[in-house]
């Protein structure tokens, strides 16, 4: 985070893919952003319904203060899916 934060983005992305552990029928996506910051909430939500094109079945919007959303400087959201 301390080399993301160095070069003063305006926006932290971090999209992570997790395995299904052989579900092959689930395909879900969460979109967390950084807990208290409602700048970045609307971003969120654009950013999440670009997930809509992909076929995930789960979609979840939240904030969360995952490690590197809470010690991002600036605004930081984070994607994952399946």
């Amino acid at each position: 985070m301390r080399l993301a934060d160095r070069s003063l983005p305006e926006l932290f992305l971090s999209i992570t893919k997790w395995p299904t552990l052989g579900a092959h029928d689930v395909n879900e996506t969460q979109t967390y952003y950084k807990l208290g910051d409602d700048g970045v909430r609307s971003t969120s939500e654009d950013v999440h319904e670009g997930w809509s094109t992909t076929s995930a079945s789960g979609r979840t919007r939240c904030p969360g203060n995952y490690f590197r959303a809470a010690e991002s400087d600036g605004p930081a959201l984070l994607t994952e899916s399946s």
